[in-house]
């Protein structure tokens, strides 16, 4: 393979490899996010478990709601950020496939690019409304001594 086609696959390559590296930091963030929200509905889950009752029982159980719709939000959030590094990965293989094969023009890359940059926006537009809804469960656990 010439010097220059190799040079041409890494700068076409440049811009889509960047994009991984930002969107994986996102998606590490997210996992983390998601990790706390399981760990601490299985803890909310066992408070429960363990016997709370009356009013910190119906706050439990309110908190326990929140949670799961955090994790159902984070979820997507990560399902479609993952999605776009997927698609990144894919443009870039069509990239050097293109050149393998001996393609003028790549039809492919551009396409799975303007795919990855698109699920790109429900992610974090996912990942966003997460942080609104996590207020919600903190409003939950300090109302009672924000109260007093």
């Amino acid at each position: 393979m010439p010097l220059d086609i190799l040079f041409r696959i890494l700068s076409t390559s440049l811009a889509p490899m960047i994009l991984i590296s930002g969107v994986g930091l996102l998606v590490l963030s997210m996992t983390n996010r998601f990790g706390r929200v399981i760990d601490r509905a299985r803890h909310t889950a066992r408070e429960i478990e363990q016997g709370a009752e009356g009013s910190r029982r119906d706050m439990l159980h309110e908190q326990l709601e929140v949670l799961y719709r955090r994790g159902r939000i984070m979820r997507g959030s990560i399902l479609f950020t993952s999605g776009a590094v997927l698609c990144v990965s894919i443009g870039v293989l069509s990239v050097f496939g293109a050149q393998l094969v001996g393609a003028e023009t790549d039809y492919v890359s551009p396409l799975f690019f303007a795919l990855a940059l698109i699920s790109v926006v429900p992610g974090i537009s996912l990942f966003i409304q997460d942080i609104f809804v996590s207020l919600r469960a903190l409003e939950l656990e300090i109302g009672p001594a924000r109260r007093r």
